[in-house]
C-alpha cells in the first residue's frame, strides 16, 4: 500500500520579506533622526566649530531653524515639549563657543540643569522660521542663570517673542557627583570678570525656586524610640510583684479585724 504525502502550503520566500523589510527601515531611519534632534544636534556641533567664540557675560548664541513637521502636535503647531528640547541646542552652541564645553570634557564635567521655567506667548505653524537667542544673564554660588527665547523669523507674527524661558545650570564633578562653584567653571575658560547684575526678574525666579524646594523636600524622619529592655522587664515583673503584694496582704487583713476564715462546709 502506497502513501501520497500531504502537500504542504507554499510559504513565501524571506528574501522578499528582507528587501521589504530594508526598504522600510531605510526610509524611516531618517525621520528617526530628526525625530531625535541627532540631524540638529549634529549642525549646531559643525557650524560651531568655525563660528567665532563668545563672551559669556556679554554675548548671545542665536540659531535660525524651521519647524518641521516631526515637531507639530495635534493642534498643528509646535509641541510644547519640543520647545525644551531645542533649548538644548542652544545652550550646547552656547557652551561650545564660550569654550564651556571643551574645558568640561577635559576636567570630568558634566553639564546639568536645576530648573527650568518657560512661558508661550503666541505659537509657531508648520514650516515657519524662528530664532533662537540663548544668553547667561549671570551666576552666583554654583548656578548659572541663562535665558533663551524663540523669536520668529517669518509670517504674521515675524520679530515677536513665542516662547520665553529662564533655566539655570550647573557642571557636576562625574567622580564627586556635586556641583563645582562657578568660580573654577570661569577661571577654567579664562575669564576673570564678575558677574553681571543679576535682573530682578531672575531674583524673583531664585525666590521662587527656594519656595518649591522647601514645599518640596522630603519631610524630616521621625525619631525612632527604641523599647528600652530593662523597662520591659520591669513593666513584666509588676504583676507578678502585684499579686505577690496582695497575698502577703492578706492575712495581715484577717489579723487587724480579728475575723478567722469560715470553716469549710460538711
Amino acid at each position: 500500500m502506497k502513501f501520497t504525502p500531504i502537500p504542504r502550503p507554499h510559504k513565501p520566500e524571506k528574501r522578499g520579506f528582507l528587501k521589504i523589510n530594508v526598504l522600510q527601515r531605510a526610509a524611516i531611519y531618517p525621520y528617526n533622526l530628526c525625530m531625535n534632534l541627532y540631524m540638529r544636534m549634529l549642525w549646531v556641533w559643525t557650524m560651531a566649530q568655525f563660528a567665532k567664540k563668545l563672551d559669556v557675560a556679554t554675548e548671545k548664541s542665536s540659531l535660525t531653524m524651521r519647524v518641521l513637521p516631526n515637531d507639530l502636535d495635534i493642534n498643528v503647531h509646535m509641541n510644547n515639549g519640543r520647545y525644551l528640547t531645542i533649548m538644548d541646542l542652544g545652550r550646547m552652541d552656547l557652551m561650545m563657543r564660550s569654550g564651556m564645553m571643551g574645558q568640561s570634557r577635559e576636567k570630568g564635567w558634566m553639564p546639568v540643569l536645576g530648573s527650568a521655567t518657560i512661558r508661550y506667548r503666541q505659537p509657531l505653524k508648520p514650516l515657519q522660521k524662528f530664532t533662537l537667542e540663548s544668553r547667561i544673564l549671570g551666576w552666583e554660588d554654583k548656578w548659572f542663570y541663562i535665558e533663551q527665547k524663540f523669536i520668529a523669523a517669518s509670517g504674521k507674527n515675524k520679530g515677536s517673542i513665542a516662547a520665553y524661558a529662564v533655566v539655570k545650570g550647573a557642571f557636576v564633578n562625574a567622580k564627586t557627583g556635586k556641583a563645582e562653584k562657578v568660580e573654577a567653571v570661569m577661571d577654567a575658560i579664562g575669564y576673570t570678570g564678575k558677574s553681571p547684575e543679576i535682573p530682578l526678574h531672575i531674583r524673583h525666579y531664585i525666590a521662587a525656586e527656594d519656595t518649591l524646594r522647601a514645599a518640596t523636600s522630603a519631610p524630616p524622619k521621625p525619631e525612632s524610640h527604641a523599647p528600652n529592655n530593662d523597662n520591659q522587664k520591669g513593666a513584666a515583673n509588676k504583676p507578678a510583684e502585684k499579686f505577690a503584694d496582695k497575698a502577703a496582704d492578706k492575712p495581715q487583713d484577717a489579723r487587724k479585724t480579728g475575723s478567722s476564715p469560715r470553716p469549710p462546709r460538711p
